[in-house]
């Protein structure tokens, strides 16, 4: 690991990481102090962290709100992945309490004739498991996959797919 990469690990909170994400859907700080339930002044001082552990400027500020960077999307994008697996996590644990061996989140078009059969096959080797099925386009299921809110996706790769930036 690299002397940043530990320096984050050492200084970043999960705090921090949902203030990423807010941040970027959020316009304001105002907006994002009440959805974090902060005030404006916390809200400030915690982008300060952040941005002095990154080493680098990660939203523009001006007066008509903020917007996030290159930078700032890329760490949002991140922070956000990072969070959702924490969600996995604890939904995996509570599940695995309750008796339930996995749960896997699966991405598909919405006609699929293989994902039936699929299911039923992993059900019989795992019968404790819950399939959580989630329909859309592929270059959307693709996102969520990325987002690490699915755990797999089928479906074809079209050139088009190919020539985005999801590739």
């Amino acid at each position: 690991m690299d002397i940043k990469a530990d320096r984050l690990l050492r200084t970043l909170r999960l705090r921090h990481l949902e203030l990423l994400v807010v941040l970027h859907d959020t316009p304001t700080m105002r907006g994002a102090a009440a959805q974090l339930h902060l005030s404006q002044p916390a809200i400030s001082k915690m982008l300060g962290e952040v941005e002095r552990c990154f080493g680098a400027r990660l939203f523009e500020r001006s007066h008509q709100g903020i917007a996030a960077n290159a930078l700032g999307a890329a760490a949002a994008f991140r922070a956000r992945a990072v969070l959702n697996e924490l969600a996995h996590a604890t939904a995996d644990v509570d599940a695995m309490q309750r008796g339930v061996n996995a749960v896997l989140r699966v991405g598909a078009p919405s006609v699929t004739a293989t994902i039936p059969a699929a299911i039923v096959a992993l059900r019989a080797r795992m019968p404790g498991t819950t399939v959580q099925l989630k329909e859309g386009r592929v270059h959307e299921l693709i996102h969520l996959l990325l987002e690490r809110k699915l755990d797999c996706v089928f479906g074809a790769i079209t050139p088009e797919l190919m020539a985005s930036d999801l590739m």
